[in-house]
């Protein structure tokens, strides 16, 4: 018997941009959020804050597994007297009833405006940071949360603002060493290594031993950078 197995990984932030299926918005004066669900069960989407409704827009009530969305829009173009601020929590509730909450947070200073995110349980959290950061990959955070699920969130340049993106992750399930002689247990993943049009590839490559192990046959698409010496090496 042979077992054939598909893998698809997100490494924190490294792949998630590549992976929207949402739509990019074209407003320059605007900043998306948008939320990868990389577990097994639906996400509700609700969200709570003082903030006029000129100022947010709910994308996305509902947010299926394995998809990526843009759920909330804020509206970076309003006129509000320096010093305003809106705390704008954006809360994730599973059919369980796990709850985790994406703190985002919108300042005005008059001719400009500051947008942070961050996240929160009630055990754990990250502080809220700035998306104004002039670092080319600003956040990469990878924090483990109750539930075995795993939080990743960075922002990235867009056009005059920059967009925030967030994954959720289930702890990973590492493949069983197979003594069985009446199966092959295979392993085929494309693993994105195309130089010039990939990105990340050697941090992507560096987190990817330990997810390949225990499996007698390992095929891998899309492995042309020269990086992948050193994940080959890895794995013999």
């Amino acid at each position: 018997m042979i077992l054939l197995k598909r893998l698809c990984i997100v490494f924190s932030l490294l792949a998630v941009t590549s992976c929207l299926e949402g739509t990019i918005f074209d407003f320059s004066d605007n900043s998306v959020v948008y939320l990868t669900n990389n577990t097994a069960k639906p996400v509700s989407i609700n969200i709570v804050t003082n903030a006029p409704d000129d100022v947010w827009r709910l994308k996305t009530q509902q947010l299926e597994p394995y998809k990526t969305r843009p759920i909330v829009e804020i509206n970076r173009d309003r006129n509000y007297s320096k010093g305003t601020i809106f705390p704008i929590d954006i809360q994730l509730i599973d059919e369980d009833g796990n709850q985790l909450s994406l703190t985002t947070e919108i300042s005005y200073g008059g001719s400009s405006t500051d947008f942070r995110y961050g996240a929160a349980t009630s055990v754990n959290s990250i502080d809220l940071t700035s998306t104004s950061s002039r670092v080319a990959k600003t956040f990469d955070y990878h924090n483990q949360y109750p539930q075995g699920v795993n939080i990743a969130l960075q922002a990235e340049q867009k056009a005059l603002y920059k967009d925030v993106f967030y994954a959720i992750t289930p702890e990973p399930e590492f493949s069983a060493v197979n003594t069985s002689a009446s199966e092959l247990s295979i392993l085929t993943y494309n693993i994105w290594g195309l130089p010039g049009v990939s990105r990340d590839i050697a941090e992507r490559f560096a987190l990817m031993p330990k997810f390949l192990r225990n499996y007698d046959v390992l095929v891998l698409q899309e492995a042309y950078s020269a990086d992948r010496a050193s994940l080959f090496a890895k794995l013999a």
